[in-house]
């Protein structure tokens, strides 16, 4: 698996809980993590969420 790059998407309702458990089990496994974001769900992803369908743009 050298040279391999693996993305991963998460959606967590604690990432004060979750990212420390994640950095943890990565190190556990001597994995590394090469980059990490986060960010607060926008009204769109709610609404996805909810309806399982994205707005139509005009």
């Amino acid at each position: 698996m050298a040279g391999t790059t693996w993305w991963n998407l998460l959606s967590v309702r604690e990432p004060h809980e979750t990212i420390p458990a994640l950095l943890a089990a990565l190190q556990n496994q001597s994995r590394h993590l090469l980059h990490l974001t986060t960010r607060h769900a926008s009204l769109e992803d709610v609404f996805v969420h909810l309806t399982g369908r994205h707005l139509r743009k005009e």
